[in-house]
């Protein structure tokens, strides 16, 4: 009798724990998202996939960083902040955009040549020197779990670079108030597709954007600086600035969005792509997108150092619902996370002059949102079965419509094995919807007993099987959106 009850005691009591486990939040505003970020390995580590892309792509969550206006020194060592910053939310691939010594002529995006490094983000004039700098920054943004994809400049250099003057041969036309690049010849080609190898052995690097490419090299340039890293056993991404075909040469684009490039230099808020222009769901099933989605990597790429204004303005759906919770790589301009103020330079007001103000990120309204986008970040980071899974056609994807009585705006749900996180947005309306359960087309019909959570309260909504849980209700926050969990058991 004492066994019976000694027996019956430890099962009630591992029912009460095992229930209390149940109900712990799944999300929390305050998780570490930092520890869920992927951890940096070198090269022999990094495995190559089908498709020739690193394994490390699929994780990627992206910012686009300025070294000479992300902090107000403007160098290579003060921007450790950025990375930390960086870190801690989770973002782990920073886009630099290029380090070229501009000299006074140029910007950066103009400059002396590839085998350059700025000066003034690196306090020293020689160039070999600056560009162990250079590593050196890498290497702690390798420590911190972040990717590095240096800008290369294709098109030709700025006047009084010495390279015009002692190669003249190199150089054919004017390019952007510069001397154009003679890509005809051999010489040159040889010398500048060492040079970027160099860069990239180096450095250390993870990668490279090419400027305004493929429309100016075509794929051969770049597929010879991949294959030549790839030879010394780096493991580099390959990102073109306009959509391609990809040839085998790049791994992704910046402007995967087919009308990026018509509204970056739109005052104000441009009308956004999957909120004013396009069904999201509609628009990756019918392979809308670039290649007609038959791509596996895309980037939605919603601001960048060309746009007049910011883009995202504070806008959850904006950086959430058609980001971070969508089927692309996100990338951003710095200070977009938490609405940087911009100032509107003269005589070109681009964002890429635009010094950034860590200050407003202390403002309370700028901080609210700071965390919710964190938050984001964390949830795309906690469940990397769902929002990691890139099949070999974009248009694939595992994405469905989620229908939403009283919604204004395209719901959706990405799924994989037992769960669903279904993204409900609110775009205008204030009141209470009704969401009906895509049990089959998320692949959880076969399941009997299923829990719904709240993920930003880490609340159980219902439980209850299929039947009995076909619809629930919720009022999701205007210009926001609700995460539900579906979990089936």
């Amino acid at each position: 009798m004492k066994i019976q009850i000694i027996i019956s005691l430890f099962i009630a009591v591992n029912a009460m724990r095992l229930s209390a486990q149940e109900q712990q939040p799944v999300g929390n505003v305050r998780g570490d998202v930092a520890a869920l970020t992927p951890k940096y390995v070198p090269d022999d580590q990094v495995v190559l996939e089908s498709d020739g892309s690193p394994d490390w792509v699929k994780h990627l969550i992206m910012a686009e960083v300025r070294i000479q206006t992300a902090t107000d020194e403007g160098t290579l060592e003060a921007a450790v902040k950025v990375l930390d910053h960086y870190r801690d939310i989770g973002v782990n691939g920073i886009w630099i955009t290029p380090v070229y010594d501009p000299s006074p002529r140029g910007n950066g995006y103009s400059n002396l040549g590839p085998h350059t490094i700025d000066p003034k983000i690196t306090g020293t004039v020689d160039y070999e020197q600056g560009w162990g700098k250079m590593a050196a920054f890498i290497d702690e943004a390798h420590q911190r779990n972040i990717r590095i994809f240096l800008d290369v400049i294709t098109w030709g250099a700025v006047p009084g670079s010495g390279l015009i003057a002692e190669h003249p041969q190199w150089f054919s036309g004017s390019a952007w108030d510069g001397d154009a690049f003679n890509w005809s010849h051999p010489e040159f080609t040889e010398w500048f597709i060492r040079q970027v190898v160099t860069i990239g052995l180096n450095t250390r690097c993870d990668g490279f954007r090419f400027d305004c490419e493929p429309e100016i090299t075509g794929y051969g340039v770049v597929g010879q600086i991949r294959d030549r890293l790839l030879a010394q056993g780096r493991k580099a991404v390959m990102m073109s600035e306009a959509p391609n075909e990809r040839k085998g040469v790049y791994i992704m684009e910046q402007r995967a969005i087919d009308d990026w490039l018509t509204y970056y230099r739109t005052e104000g808020v441009p009308p956004y792509t999957f909120i004013d222009k396009y069904n999201i769901v509609d628009f990756i099933r019918s392979g809308q997108i670039g290649g007609k989605g038959m791509y596996r990597f895309y980037v939605n790429n919603v601001t960048c150092h060309d746009n007049i204004d910011p883009v995202i303005w504070g806008n959850r759906l904006a950086i959430g619902y058609q980001m971070i919770f969508a089927p692309y790589i996100p990338l951003w301009y710095i200070g977009e996370e938490w609405n940087n103020p911009h100032r509107g330079l003269s005589p070109d007001p681009v964002l890429y002059f635009n010094k950034i103000d860590w200050t407003a990120l202390e403002k309370a309204e700028n901080r609210t949102f700071f965390e919710d986008v964190k938050f984001m970040i964390f949830i795309r980071r906690q469940y990397p079965e769902i929002f990691t899974y890139f099949p070999e056609h974009q248009k694939d994807i595992n994405i469905c419509k989620v229908k939403v009585s009283g919604g204004d705006l395209q719901a959706y749900a990405r799924y994989a094995g037992n769960k669903a996180i279904l993204v409900i947005p609110a775009n205008h309306i204030r009141s209470e919807v009704t969401v009906s359960i895509p049990y089959a087309e998320t692949g959880l019909a076969s399941y009997s007993r299923f829990n719904v959570t709240d993920l930003k309260t880490g609340k159980t909504l219902a439980e209850g099987s299929a039947s009995e849980l076909k619809t629930i209700k919720i009022t999701p926050p205007q210009k926001d959106m609700s995460l539900l969990l579906v979990e089936g058991k």
